[in-house]
């Protein structure tokens, strides 16, 4: 999980955060972009916090495929459970 100790300081206000730990590999700029921008360096930030289900779902996805852990929640410690349809 991200550290929120290491938290970028480009990242805005709110719960989900990035940490300074990125590789910069591209992940969660691929699978929520707009909500992760780069910074100069090449490293990802939060440029805007989630807005519904489906923002917060985008943010999920790279959160689990990080490599290096970098983002997080400091109010959501788990994905929600999968929806399956029930027939």
């Amino acid at each position: 999980m991200a550290r929120l100790d290491s938290a970028h300081p480009d990242n805005v206000e709110g719960p989900w955060f990035v940490d300074t730990r990125c590789i910069r590999c591209d992940v969660a700029r691929h699978w929520a972009s707009g909500l992760i921008e780069m910074d100069n360096a090449g490293r990802s930030y939060l440029a805007r916090q989630p807005d519904g289900p489906e923002e917060t779902a985008a943010l999920w996805r790279p959160a689990e495929a990080c490599p290096s852990q970098s983002l997080g929640s400091t109010e959501i410690r788990r994905p929600p459970a999968p929806s399956f349809p029930t027939s």
